[in-house]
């Protein structure tokens, strides 16, 4: 009996492209094509797997990423290595990853962020706010709350100061996506007074009293203000008299 193929597993990276193995077509972004073999490709992913024996598809469409991605994911899939994978390409590889439900290769991807993206050389903002970024749009678009918990930690690890960097993420509040708004409060955790800063300096110093706009509200909605008032009575007094006034109310 032939034991079971187990990846990742070298099938030899030579044989991408092959006029003779590559009996399933990629149609890239760029309008070009890459031929991979239908078996090599649904060993690693399931889906993959159910889409070319189940539903008996020859073509996939890969226009939601990059061709360099695509290429990445490929040799990744025939290679059993992520040699390929970069800062570039990274979000594109791993959405794929999770899409196609590659379970060794989404490890990859996990660990790549770790050692990698969160590896801060200056720790400068611009550092911080790309690896935010990404984790921030791996557990909003694709459920991976295992990146925003690396993120914190990092960050709390290098005593990054928290209050420094969301003072600067939040200031253009009217600016910022939901998605965005979300991770602000994921950073804050329970420092939740962090937040309320910045809120505050927006309403009266961008706002300037006139109201509340749509993410002031969207945040007030978000935030676990039980634990604010517990945590920060006094501020919490502020907040709440701030919002009365800008309501219109006594």
């Amino acid at each position: 009996m032939i034991p079971p193929v187990k990846v990742p597993a070298n099938f030899g990276r030579e044989l991408i492209n092959s006029p003779v193995h590559g009996n399933l077509v990629l149609n890239l972004k760029d309008g070009s094509v890459l031929k991979v073999n239908s078996v090599i490709m649904s060993l690693n992913s399931p889906v993959i797997g159910n889409m070319t024996t189940n539903l008996c598809q020859s073509t996939l469409e890969m226009d939601d990423f990059s061709v360099e991605a695509v290429h990445c994911f490929v040799d990744a899939m025939y290679s059993g290595e992520s040699e390929m994978l970069d800062r570039v390409n990274f979000e594109d590889v791993n959405k794929m990853a999770h899409v196609f439900e590659v379970a060794w290769f989404r490890r990859k991807c996990l660990k790549f962020f770790k050692t990698d993206v969160l590896n801060f050389e200056n720790n400068s903002y611009e550092e911080i706010l790309f690896a935010c970024e990404i984790a921030s749009r791996a557990y909003f678009n694709l459920k991976q709350s295992k990146f925003v918990g690396l993120f914190v930690r990092n960050m709390n690890s290098r005593n990054i100061g928290k209050r420094v960097f969301l003072r600067k993420y939040m200031s253009d509040l009217a600016g910022l996506s939901k998605r965005q708004i979300n991770m602000s409060i994921q950073i804050a955790g329970r420092e939740l007074n962090i937040v309320f800063d910045c809120l505050v300096s927006y309403l009266t110093f961008v706002l300037k009293y006139t109201g509340f706009d749509e993410n002031s509200l969207y945040l007030l909605e978000q935030v676990d203000m039980r634990l604010f008032q517990q945590r920060y009575p006094d501020q919490f007094v502020e907040v709440v008299d701030l919002m009365t006034e800008l309501s219109g109310g006594s």
